[in-house]
């Protein structure tokens, strides 16, 4: 009688090696797409400008801020420096808008909350200045960084086996942010966005001793400006449809055929390859018809027409029973909507207008 542990054992290892094949019999290429911002923007602003308002007026406020946790005037204002070019720097990676990096600086906060408003005269000032048609700023911040260590013992023994401990000091360093965006229109005297969010960005690192540990870890002004580096990058993706990478999988092996279109897709010939998988999309050979499927999807992705990758998912999916390809097919469905907003985004909320067809 064959031993239970033996089929159990025979089945994991199949599955393990059957995954093991699949995984292999794929290879990866990376999508361009445009990521859609958190609204739409009005058509008419196309050039933003950055501004600073985030000093506080009351130095004192900060002062005391300062000694209770080691922060000071200085480190705060290179952080809202590093925001606003972060904001900058995420904004000149939309088609959406440009951007006017100004390095105004102006008093409003008091370091623990939003001011006011600025006055839309001073908005239009800024806006003639720097002749941009909005004014993205920086209201509030407020850093806070800690450091902290421990220790850990590990008991070994050495080649004579005598008992060895040693100590091995672990660092972490927690830089935080609180940080308040708005975002005024002076031809529609609106502030269209107003914002306060946190963000963290933590480090770890080790060393024999405490002091080893702890210089290991960035110093205290570059972790705030990393992170408020970050926290700007991050409004400006709030604010525009930002570009990103997008990771899609398809089948390089099968058959020799499959194994000369992905060198092809490789080297960036998708219309070529697509020649090939196509006619193998009505192969006898089911496997092949799927993979090809799949790989036609992948191949119209690139090519910017989703409607058609859809199909070619769905094809693998339903007619070949490719369950990669029906979680494909749900990946591009939500692709279509992101780029619905997008399109809508960049026509500043408006819907694009259908074309007439000819008379």
């Amino acid at each position: 009688m064959t031993n239970p542990r033996f089929l159990f054992g025979s089945a994991i290892a199949t599955l393990v090696f059957c995954c093991f094949m699949n995984s292999c019999s794929t290879t990866t290429t990376s999508i361009q797409a445009l990521r859609p911002a958190a609204f739409a923007i009005p058509s008419h602003i196309n050039t933003v400008a950055t501004v600073n308002r985030s000093i506080p007026k009351k130095n004192f406020i900060n002062g005391l801020e300062g000694m209770a946790t080691g922060e000071n005037l200085m480190q705060d204002r290179s952080g809202a420096a590093n925001a606003t070019r972060g904001l900058s720097e995420a904004l000149t990676r939309t088609p959406r808008f440009n951007v006017k990096y100004t390095q105004v600086e102006t008093a409003n906060s008091d370091g623990l909350s939003m001011g006011m408003p600025m006055e839309w005269s001073e908005v239009n000032k800024i806006c003639e200045a720097y002749s941009t048609d909005a004014v993205a700023a920086l209201e509030l911040l407020d850093s806070d960084t800690r450091y902290a260590t421990k220790s850990t013992v590990n008991k070994t023994k050495d080649s004579k086996g005598n008992d060895v401990t040693t100590t091995t000091y672990q660092g972490r360093l927690d830089a935080s942010v609180r940080i308040g965006w708005r975002l005024y229109d002076p031809k529609n005297k609106k502030i269209i966005d107003e914002l306060v969010i946190t963000e963290n960005i933590g480090w770890d690192s080790s060393g024999k001793t405490e002091q080893q540990a702890l210089a290991e870890l960035p110093p205290q002004q570059a972790a705030i400006d990393q992170v408020c580096f970050a926290a700007g990058q991050k409004y400006g993706m709030r604010i525009a449809p930002t570009w990103i990478r997008i990771g899609r999988e398809y089948y390089h092996k099968g058959s020799d055929e499959m194994k000369n279109a992905a060198r092809k897709a490789r080297s960036n010939q998708w219309q070529e390859a697509a020649k090939t998988w196509q006619p193998l999309t009505q192969s006898a050979d089911k496997k092949i018809a799927q993979r090809a499927s799949y790989n036609m999807a992948v191949a119209c992705e690139v090519e910017g027409k989703l409607d058609l990758a859809k199909n070619w998912a769905k094809e693998s999916w339903q007619k070949h029973g490719s369950k990669k390809a029906r979680t494909y097919y749900h990946q591009l469905c939500d692709r279509s909507l992101q780029q619905k907003m997008v399109d809508d985004q960049m026509n500043g909320g408006k819907p694009k207008s259908k074309v007439k067809p000819a008379q």
